[in-house]
């Protein structure tokens, strides 16, 4: 009977979202809000809301700068509109920079070069394996496969690419055999 007593979460939410920068920040660092949720029915004033996002950088320390940044916005907007805020974030991966003298990244260029693929150098930002790898001093790289439409609901990779990538992963298991 009185919506303009209400504070809505969802609203605070949505201004916080709507005033963070998003997407390329820059060559070497993303941020993104992947859901939004809350409210109980479209006739209740929502009291609470949950948004999730993430940033990740190839350099150090500049997600955890977004991030806190990202944090703020959401802080300031949910004490603009009445609403209070609790902020929990979690590193769940670091990024990384591969150096150019790395034995994994040579023996994989040239495994690659071997069964006749062009070599691109290129640092992604990506979350997988090969950062756990790394944060505990392996020597790891990650190596595309192929596919078309990542993180999308399309995402797709054809089995020849597939068959390929087997070629390459072997040609890497005989190189390093030989080392």
């Amino acid at each position: 009977l009185s919506p303009e007593r209400g504070r809505s979460a969802i609203q605070a939410a949505a201004r916080a979202v709507s005033d963070m920068e998003l997407g390329r920040l820059d060559d070497e660092t993303t941020a993104n809000v992947g859901t939004i949720e809350g409210g109980t029915s479209g006739n209740v004033i929502p009291g609470f809301c949950r948004i999730t996002g993430e940033a990740r950088s190839v350099r150090e320390g500049r997600s955890a700068e977004v991030i806190q940044t990202m944090a703020d916005e959401v802080v300031q907007s949910a004490a603009s509109h009445g609403c209070e805020a609790d902020v929990i974030t979690e590193l769940v991966f670091a990024g990384y920079r591969v150096p150019d003298d790395s034995a994994g990244l040579l023996l994989a260029e040239a495994s690659l070069m071997r069964t006749g693929h062009e070599v691109e150098r290129v640092a992604t930002g990506g979350g997988s394996d090969a950062n756990v790898f790394r944060a505990a001093g392996l020597d790891a790289v990650l190596l595309a496969n192929g596919t078309f439409d990542n993180h999308m609901t399309t995402e797709w990779v054809p089995r020849e690419n597939l068959a390929r990538m087997v070629e390459v992963c072997e040609a890497i298991i005989e190189q390093a055999g030989q080392c």
